[in-house]
């Protein structure tokens, strides 16, 4: 009698538990969206919103399985059903009740079916294997739900197609990667913890008798299930989405594959010319670079000296207005190798590639790379690879991993070896480099790790300097562009040694954000992940030959460019004539059209004139206001750090407000808001840009009394005697 009472006694406190946690999980969700207010009406017609009916019918589904011992069945089930419905709810809103009904009934097959593997029956004992066969099984079906979940909740934004793209494209490495800089690690503890609980809770049910299944029931289970499965199955947007997804990407790769093959065997021929022979072109690819991490483009590290020497020489152009038209590498790719653009609305998958079009006008083509190329990680840049006649890959970690073995620089000798075969034809070269991927620190050899230690408020201002945390991949990314920068320029230097018609185009695939450290997800678009680097080089018998074509660069360099129009571009650059290329996106052509306000990034989702893009409206209206003779009538506001100064100059602006305090133990002004301030002196403020070329200074002093006055005007007058500040 007493072990009867113990036992009832536990089978409620069993109850009452598993009660609270459904009604405290339901509050939890309620809020996200994740219950339709109609579901009372569809239940009965006079029960209106009252919605707390589902809470309600899974306690008593619980009350149910504790009776009969099965506590554990009760738990996992909603479980299953809790992880589905909030990934449904927070990527596709509101769900109606048919999907509410539907998943349900899923995850009820699901647990019971994981159980029932781990119980066994009356003659089938499975013990240990069957627990870990059941536990796999929950894990699987829960692996989609959760990682839609924790991706909402890491970015604020639900999963679309193109992070589903991205997940992919992607690897182990960068995967890794990614989830480690990215993810809070509150989230994988919570998804560590989750998993440890769905695995004990199918284990078990190792104990105990065999389980009793009556036929009967599992039948009527089974087929309330597929009913349920059938009527609902239209509303369950998070499998459909996931599947047509998964599907989509690699029947397009196939697609674009067996067109690459037929090309290659000439059954889908590219009808191409080229008048001249004897000549040489490279493409550069880089990586995740930011062009607002070259001292370059203003940058206030010297992350670019050698680079910075060839502009000083007048020997590269740039251009200071180019963008990505996405933030990942194959959605950029995809556009910028192909005929495929925003304005022809052509797609990749059935548009000739560069190499075709190369290839087609009788180039010896070469493509060489230090990024993965063969294994299970096909991708279209290994397909558009392995269309080159010749193809190095010095990236030995073949399959789904990001590290290297070699540096980038380890590709030099091999463009070498390609400039100098004894070809007869001209020679079109790409290279695609690592460049300045995650993880930033194994991106450069140790001679490149210059920068290092805080990042302080004088130099990057308050907002970077109160993140510790970020220091070590800011250092990190700017001596990646450091060593970008020496590979860059060595391997324009083998064509400039090698002599002769030769250019060179480089630009990014995308750029990362990083004082935000978002990297580059698309969820969290900034325009930061779009502005990228844009160079050419030619050779002295290049614009001997096409002087018109050096004149058009020249003469274009301020424009926007989007780089899914180097197809263009570069057959324009060699001198490539085709039906499939069009000069009004060819930037050596006098036809070349800027269209900025149908350009978009992330593939038509972003459009690139936009308030929040200030990389391109800031340098739009300073050029607007110097023709209008009002460039120092607007004056950037609070401009208190060097970097802040240094990104206002690099838009043009030389005007500016400065906020200050007066020192008067060292008679000097030091920037900053208020007191006390960690800010830069004053004079090494204003020698950071040239002085000479400063319009006007609002000079905001913010402790300026009668106490001090005479000190400050006398601080002030040393100023102007210095700098000629008056």
């Amino acid at each position: 009698m007493t072990e009867a009472v113990s036992t009832h006694g536990r089978r409620e406190l069993c109850t009452a538990a598993i009660a609270l946690l459904i009604v405290a999980s339901y509050l939890t969700l309620r809020p996200f969206g994740a219950y339709p207010a109609q579901l009372g009406a569809f239940l009965d017609p006079h029960l209106g919103g009252r919605i707390w009916l589902i809470p309600l019918l899974w306690v008593a589904f619980a009350m149910y399985c504790v009776r009969h011992g099965m506590a554990a069945f009760a738990t996992l089930a909603w479980l299953v059903f809790l992880a589905c419905v909030a990934a449904e709810s927070v990527t596709f809103g509101p769900l109606h009740a048919s999907t509410l009904g539907t998943y349900a009934a899923l995850s009820i097959v699901t647990s019971g079916l994981a159980l029932a593997l781990a119980r066994g029956g009356r003659r089938l004992r499975v013990g240990p294997l069957g627990a870990a066969v059941g536990t796999l099984l929950v894990w699987a079906v829960l692996l989609v739900p959760l990682v839609y979940v924790v991706y909402r909740a890491s970015f604020g934004k639900p999963v679309r197609a193109t992070a589903l793209y991205a997940i992919f494209q992607t690897n182990n490495g960068e995967a890794t990667s990614f989830v480690r800089d990215f993810i809070p690690h509150q989230y994988l503890w919570a998804l560590l913890v989750f998993a440890v609980v769905v695995a004990l809770l199918v284990w078990s049910f190792t104990r105990g008798r065999a389980l009793q299944v009556r036929k009967r029931w599992v039948a009527a289970l089974a087929v309330v299930a597929v009913a349920m499965t059938a009527v609902g199955a239209h509303s369950l947007e998070l499998p459909r989405f996931t599947v047509g997804s998964a599907l989509r990407y690699p029947r397009d790769l196939a697609v674009f594959q067996a067109l690459q093959k037929r090309r290659a065997a000439g059954r889908t021929p590219v009808v191409a010319t080229k008048g001249h022979s004897d000549e040489t072109y490279l493409l550069i690819i880089g990586e995740s670079l930011n062009r607002g991490h070259m001292g370059l483009y203003g940058y206030l590290r010297d992350t670019t000296p050698r680079l910075d020497k060839l502009a000083a020489a007048h020997e590269v152009i740039v251009y200071r207005n180019a963008f990505s038209n996405h933030t990942h590498t194959m959605p950029v790719l995809s556009w910028a190798l192909t005929e495929a653009n925003q304005f022809n609305h052509r797609h990749y998958f059935d548009s000739p590639s560069i190499i075709n079009l190369a290839n087609a006008a009788g180039f010896t083509t070469w493509w060489l790379s230090n990024q993965n190329m063969i294994g299970d990680w096909d991708n279209l840049v290994s397909i558009l690879a392995h269309a080159a006649n010749h193809l190095v890959s010095i990236n030995g970690n073949i399959g789904k991993t990001t590290q290297t073995e070699d540096y980038d620089g380890a590709l030099i000798p091999y463009l070498e070896k390609a400039v100098a075969a004894p070809e007869t034809r001209d020679k079109f070269i790409v290279v695609h480099l690592m460049g300045s991927h995650s993880d930033y620190c194994k991106r450069y050899p140790a001679p490149f790790a210059r920068f290092s230690g805080p990042l302080t408020q004088a130099v990057f201002g308050a907002r970077i300097a109160s993140r510790p945390q970020f220091f070590r991949d800011v250092n990190c990314y700017d001596n990646s562009v450091l060593y970008n920068d020496d590979v860059v320029s060595r391997m324009i230097d083998v064509l400039k040694q090698h002599g002769g018609v030769a250019a060179a185009m480089y630009f990014s695939d995308h750029a990362d954000d990083v004082f935000r450290h978002l990297g580059h997800n698309s969820a969290l678009f900034t325009f930061r992940m779009a502005g990228i680097p844009l160079l050419f080089w030619t050779s002295p018998e290049y614009a001997q030959r096409y002087p018109g074509k050096v004149r058009e660069l020249q003469a274009h360099k301020d424009l926007m460019f989007t780089n899914d129009l180097a197809y263009d571009t570069l057959a324009g650059l060699a001198g490539i004539h085709s039906d499939t290329t069009d000069p009004q996106f060819d930037l050596t052509s006098s036809r070349y059209q800027e269209n900025p306000t149908k350009a978009f990034t992330l593939h038509g989702e972003m459009p690139l004139v936009s308030d929040k893009n200030h990389l391109w409206w800031e340098p739009y209206n300073v050029e607007e206001l110097k023709r209008m003779g009002d460039a120092d009538r607007v004056i950037p506001h609070r401009v208190d750090s060097i970097g802040k100064l240094h990104d206002i100059w690099a838009a043009g602006f030389r005007s500016f407000e400065v906020d200050a305090m007066y020192d008067a133990a060292s008679g000097d002004f030091v920037v900053g808001h208020d007191e006390p301030t960690r800010g830069a002196p004053f004079t090494t403020f204003l020698e950071s840009v040239p002085v000479a070329r400063i319009g006007k200074i609002w000079f905001d002093l913010k402790n300026l009394d009668a106490g001090n006055h005479v000190a400050v005007l006398a601080a002030l007058d040393a100023l102007d005697q210095r700098y000629h500040l008056k």
